[in-house]
């Protein structure tokens, strides 16, 4: 049994993403941060990247389950982002790793 356990740790550590269990449904209403609209508001639901760009999200504060809000986003620059409060800025290749549901 011991066996096991360790095998599906192996498993889970090899995944190319960072994420929460999605529910039924919720794949299909998985969108990238990118696609947002300037004041539109989003709940994170996992982080497409390697461990670097996981480890880099997760100290800005951006988990899944974080709502975020898209306050600027221009066509060739970073993308401005509120998260619990504060301001940030992402870049657009690391903002396209973030996968949001839009929040009505």
């Amino acid at each position: 049994m011991v066996r096991k356990k360790m095998a599906d740790l192996k498993i889970k550590k090899r995944e190319r993403y960072c994420a929460i269990p999605n529910m039924p449904g919720e794949e299909a209403e998985a969108i990238s941060l990118l696609t947002l609209k300037t004041g539109q508001k989003g709940i994170v639901l996992r982080i497409e990247g390697g461990r670097g760009a996981c480890k880099r999200l997760n100290e800005l504060g951006i988990i899944p389950g974080t709502e975020i809000k898209l306050v600027n986003k221009i066509q060739y620059g970073p993308v401005m982002i509120t998260v619990k409060g504060s301001k940030l800025a992402l870049g657009r290749g690391l903002a396209a790793k973030v996968f949001i549901k839009r929040k009505k």
